[in-house]
């Protein structure tokens, strides 16, 4: 198989307390992979229609990276044409599209990557920031409580899990959850997370106090 780049979903969602919080992409964790097929168990001429459109994939990675998303949506459908069964293509079309604003566009091409592969959390997560774009929030919440539940150690699920619950003002099971996602990352020793979550979890103990 041919190496794959990273590719930085661009499409962010402020949800935050007072815009300290938005919702995060799966930078730089989101890394282009082809269809999990060894050669061997792949015919020839499907072997070289998987090998065409990873081709056109990683092309299309090169422009959005450079911000020509067109381009880079044009590549992908190119690609997913040659071989439908791409999931990588389908979940990269959608961030292009996410980040074009074509947030429904998005959402059904993220569907599709999750019907070849419905046990992948990265796009579940980029999934549930499409939705709360469209300020479709319990959409969301469903999709990040997913992708927890599918890797249930990845703190950027429960951060995004925990944003949306705050857009609802259910700060308590917000607070919960940021706590865990703060758990998380301190086990990344990953310290501008935990300091910036703190800071939050602050504001909305203080509004909980200040309501009572």
């Amino acid at each position: 198989m041919h190496p794959h780049r990273n590719f930085t979903l661009q499409v962010q969602l402020s949800l935050g307390v007072a815009g300290v919080l938005t919702l995060m992409s799966l930078a730089p964790s989101l890394t282009l992979q082809s269809v999990a097929f060894e050669p061997s168990q792949i015919q020839q001429p499907a072997l070289n229609q998987l090998q065409e459109a990873e081709a056109l994939n990683n092309q299309g990675v090169e422009l959005a990276n450079q911000g020509e998303y067109a381009a880079a949506i044009r590549l992908f459908n190119q690609a997913i044409a040659i071989y439908p069964h791409y999931e990588k293509a389908y979940s990269n079309l959608g961030i292009a599209l996410g980040s074009q604003g074509q947030l429904s566009e998005a959402i059904a091409a993220f569907n599709e990557a999750l019907k070849i592969d419905p046990n992948n959390w990265e796009t579940y997560n980029n999934l549930g920031i499409a939705w709360g774009m469209q300020e479709e929030i319990p959409n969301a919440i469903a999709a990040f409580e997913r992708a927890i539940q599918i890797n249930p150690g990845e703190p950027i699920s429960y951060r995004n899990l925990g944003i949306a619950y705050v857009k609802q003002r259910q700060l308590p099971r917000a607070i919960a959850i940021l706590e865990q996602a703060q758990a998380l990352y301190q086990d990344q020793n990953n310290a501008s997370e935990v300091a910036q979550i703190e800071q939050v979890l602050a504001r909305l103990r203080q509004a909980i106090k200040a309501s009572e």
